[in-house]
């Protein structure tokens, strides 16, 4: 259902030969080439090597990722071993290798917790959840039992915002209304995120402000520039004589692949793919939709946050990773290529002032923060 993204050692030292062997474009473009000092990194200490959201950095000093816990190895294991079901934790962390390590799995209010999103707010970090409470008195922990999932009568579902300041403390659980399933979380300042949801009732994507009280303050998008349930499912397997539930499974399942970032005070939602999109949000709440023009035979992956230039990832199919561009906020016009060395375009973490960060592990596995030339 998710699209998991895991940079382990190889796939970062694979990514490097794909990085130089570039499709030939019909149209040049201008390009830059970004050279990472990996011989002056900041050491940072990740929860694992194993990334499964790419890192979300609204500044220098507030970034957040989601990882998974690789399951301990055993001498006295069985050769059959349990399937491989690693557990998400978030990291919140700084470009100056400070991190702290939350698992939303430890709140006592819920249980069977499956990290959807995060994203670092003014104080802290906002983080995104499916999970499960009990009926009545929420204080009440289950306690969650191998292979199992309580009886649906027993517990309540949903979806939920944990709030944790700077140093991992949870500051508060908002759960979100049942009409809507809950995609991908965003900060939009003043103590407000903003939600990327499936309404249910209305089939369609929205964006929804979130005060860190709970309170739903407003619905965004009165003009209807994000998709509905037909547009959504249309790239998946379901088919027009199908069920409507299952039209609606697919179509918000498809925002799950969507992510925000930031660039010049604004946030960026990006809609990935060949026909990739961006809605740039202000503050207020005022919604611009910019479709992207990559160069035939490349496709948008991801978007990287930075103090002003609109900057994506891509890849070209079927898994080969690409360059970075730089896009035209206006139009959605490439600007230039940007291509990197040593680390890849995948491993960036932000970007500021012309300086561009990035992880990098060295030949013994451990995590850098490293910084352009």
């Amino acid at each position: 259902m998710f699209m998991i993204r895991s940079l382990f050692i190889g796939v970062l030292g694979g990514a490097l030969v794909s990085l130089h062997a570039q499709t030939t474009q019909p149209n040049p473009i201008p390009a830059s080439k970004i050279a990472f000092d990996t011989s002056e990194g900041t050491p940072i200490s990740l929860p694992s090597l194993m990334i499964t959201m790419e890192p979300v950095c609204y500044s220098s000093d507030s970034c957040a990722a989601n990882f998974a816990l690789l399951p301990a190895t055993s001498t006295d294991a069985p050769a059959q071993a349990a399937p491989f079901n690693p557990k998400d934790v978030t990291a919140y962390f700084d470009l100056s290798g400070k991190v702290h390590a939350i698992d939303p799995a430890a709140l006592e209010d819920l249980s069977y917790v499956q990290i959807l999103s995060a994203t670092p707010t003014g104080n802290g970090v906002a983080i995104l959840i499916h999970g499960a409470s009990t009926e009545g008195d929420n204080a009440a922990r289950l306690v969650p039992k191998s292979g199992s999932e309580p009886p649906r009568s027993k517990v309540d579902w949903g979806y939920f915002v944990c709030f944790f300041d700077s140093d991992g403390k949870p500051q508060g659980i908002q759960r979100i209304d049942s009409r809507y399933k809950a995609a991908r979380i965003a900060y939009l300042g003043a103590d407000r995120v903003l939600l990327l949801l499936f309404d249910q009732v209305n089939e369609k994507a929205v964006l929804s402000i979130m005060k860190d009280d709970g309170q739903i303050v407003r619905i965004l998008d009165d003009e209807g520039s994000l998709p509905g349930t037909s547009e959504l499912a249309k790239g998946s397997a379901v088919r027009d004589g199908d069920l409507d539930v299952y039209k609606r499974l697919a179509a918000a399942s498809e925002l799950t692949g969507w992510q925000f970032g930031n660039a010049g005070g604004r946030l960026l939602l990006l809609k990935p793919g060949a026909d990739a999109a961006i809605w740039s949000i202000s503050p207020g709440g005022e919604i611009r939709k910019v479709k992207l023009k990559l160069p035939p035979g490349v496709q948008v992956d991801s978007i990287v946050s930075s103090d002003h230039a609109w900057i994506v990832r891509s890849w070209v199919p079927p898994s080969s990773p690409g360059p970075a561009f730089q896009v035209d906020p206006e139009n959605g016009e490439v600007l230039r290529r940007i291509d990197t060395d040593p680390a890849p375009s995948s491993s960036i973490l932000f970007a500021s002032q012309g300086t561009y960060y990035a992880f990098w592990w060295d030949k013994d596995q451990h995590p850098f923060i490293v910084k352009s030339k």
